[in-house]
């Protein structure tokens, strides 16, 4: 089970993979405090908090590639390696494997909050309710999808969808 605050579930391989990148880069340059990053690549016009470079780190935020390249220049790293894992990272829910030549995207919107928990909404549609799951509960939730648990099956209509979505809410 993951630790509190955190859900390696959520995170997709390619964000690990750049988190991962930015960790043994961090260890190779004698592993600076956030703290001591943070005041230097901070800006007037753009401060970046320690919690932010420690997110960063933990590969817990969805950083703007300008904050990851400050950090990868403090730390000497290779910005075109970080820029190509940055990008991969961010690589919009159409384009991820499986999804590709469908014309289908990821409909919902999954987000790890600041308090540990993984909120999730419909992308699509206006003012969708959020859904919100503690770090255990995604795991499951997570589990029994990878099982099939929710899996619709050939000719099953939209009132199956319904009850499925209605069982999450047991």
């Amino acid at each position: 089970m993951a630790p509190v605050g955190r859900s390696p579930s959520l995170r997709s391989p390619q964000v690990e993979r750049l988190a991962a990148a930015l960790r043994e880069l961090h260890l190779s340059r004698g592993a600076p405090s956030t703290r001591q990053i943070s005041v230097a690549i901070s800006t007037k016009l753009a401060p970046v908090s320690h919690s932010t470079v420690h997110q960063l780190l933990q590969g817990r935020v969805n950083s703007r590639w300008e904050t990851v390249e400050r950090v990868v220049i403090y730390l000497e790293g290779d910005l075109d390696e970080f820029r190509q894992l940055w990008m991969e990272a961010n690589r919009p829910a159409s384009e991820e494997p499986g999804l590709e030549g469908t014309g289908r995207s990821a409909p919902v919107d999954v987000r790890l909050t600041p308090d540990g928990l993984v909120r999730m909404r419909h992308k699509s549609v206006h003012n969708s309710a959020t859904l919100s799951f503690t770090p255990e509960e995604w795991d499951l939730f997570v589990r029994r999808v990878k099982e099939g648990d929710y899996d619709l099956q050939s000719g099953d209509d939209q009132s199956s969808a319904d009850d499925a979505n209605q069982s999450l809410l047991q």
